[in-house]
């Protein structure tokens, strides 16, 4: 007899393929080929070109990974031993150089001996070391044949290196190399599986709107990225049946599906007379609603339990949930404008609020000034107090 679906998993699996708010979002959501995963994906060839860059240093990692990481990944098992074992390295130092050609290119490549230990760069030390020197907007086109060629030498990146690039990205405002990376999935390896990186995907949505200051183009603009990243999500079959908790699965988590939500409800704020809010005013209190749902798959802190919220006086912790839940708040604060016809609606809207987060948000704000909200020497602002600025602005 087959094994029965656990009852929480069918609630979150009705919910999410059948409900209108999830799987249409708005009426005026447009997915088209920039949403869509390519079917062929592959670009470079069986080692990839990099351009030069601006930076000398980056070359020169770039061209050390292609060398002695990228390109043994590719030999065959013979010339693998030829480069690796040291009684054999002998037959590649002498006068006459071996040439080896890779999948019928053209590009003749010289084996030499490597030292496995000295000579392969650390992979996950030397991907961070990589986003530390694309200082240059230029230069980030480098990222998606380096993710590819990561994975066919089967070097794998923690979820944590993943996120960073895409944080990173972000604040350089590359989000088309990310959207890229995304959209090629099968070849990059970058899957919004992962909680933190989905949400920092979502995030980015959220910064297309700040950075246009809020403006119409720029929310359809966040709005349509926020679509896509949750489509990415919602194509990944497996997200939504497999085991363990729903609180492990970011479609199941309301401050990474709130998202679209919160962009829906502001642009509806804030352009009421525009035809695509008229269009998708139906669909918004089902937005709101099943944001309010998921609540129950994430551990947010409320008034009721007043030794929880202590632990908020830690700098890093309050900065976490500022980043977290700000924009998901700012939703629930804009749907507060717009509910009046739908009084039950809105009574768990402010409950909501009232009950977790306005204290939350409140507490962690304090907490980050008190504690000092500098990031470091350069005098920069806390990630999370940044966040909570730029958006409570959009409230006043």
């Amino acid at each position: 007899m087959a094994a029965k679906t656990p009852p929480v998993f069918c609630c979150c699996q009705l919910s999410l393929r059948r409900s209108p708010s999830f799987l249409q979002l708005l009426q005026s959501r447009q997915f088209s080929q920039s949403s869509s995963r390519r079917k062929h994906e592959t670009t470079t060839g069986p080692l990839p070109t990099f351009p030069q860059t601006s930076n000398p240093d980056l070359d020169a990692l770039l061209t050390t990974f292609r060398n002695n990481v990228f390109l043994p990944a590719h030999l065959t098992k013979p010339q693998r031993k030829l480069i690796y074992k040291k009684n054999l390295q002998g037959n590649l130092t002498g006068e006459e150089p071996v040439y080896v050609s890779l999948g019928g290119s053209d590009e003749k490549h010289t084996l030499r001996p490597i030292n496995r230990l000295q000579d392969e760069p650390h992979t996950v030390r030397s991907f961070h070391t990589i986003l530390d020197l694309l200082k240059d907007g230029s230069n980030w086109n480098v990222i998606p044949p380096l993710l590819e060629s990561l994975k066919q030498s089967k070097r794998e990146l923690p979820d944590g290196a993943k996120a960073k690039l895409i944080r990173r990205a972000g604040e350089a405002g590359q989000t088309g190399i990310v959207m890229e990376c995304l959209q090629r999935v099968n070849s990059t390896d970058l899957r919004l599986d992962n909680i933190e990186v989905a949400h920092e995907a979502m995030l980015l949505a959220v910064g297309i709107a700040i950075r246009s200051s809020w403006s119409q183009e720029g929310l359809r603009k966040a709005i349509r990225f926020s679509e896509n990243i949750l489509d990415f999500m919602l194509q990944d079959q497996k997200q939504a049946f497999m085991p363990g908790k729903p609180s492990k699965i970011p479609l199941f988590r309301a401050e990474i599906t709130g998202v679209p939500m919160a962009l829906a409800v502001t642009r509806s704020v804030l352009f009421p007379d525009l035809e695509a809010n008229t269009r998708s005013q139906s669909d918004i209190p089902q937005y709101i609603q099943q944001t309010l749902n998921l609540f129950r798959n994430t551990m947010i802190f409320n008034l009721a339990e007043p030794h929880k919220l202590e632990s908020l006086r830690n700098w890093r912790i309050a900065n976490e949930y500022l980043i977290k839940w700000t924009p998901v708040w700012l939703g629930l604060k804009m749907a507060t404008k717009i509910l009046d016809g739908d009084p039950s609606l809105l009574r768990r809207v402010k409950v909501r609020l009232v009950r977790q987060l306005d204290p939350v948000i409140e507490v962690c704000r304090k907490n980050i000034i008190d504690s000092g909200n500098m990031e470091n020497d350069d005098s920069v602002k806390r990630r999370g107090l940044v966040m909570y600025e730029e958006i409570s602005a959009v409230l006043q």
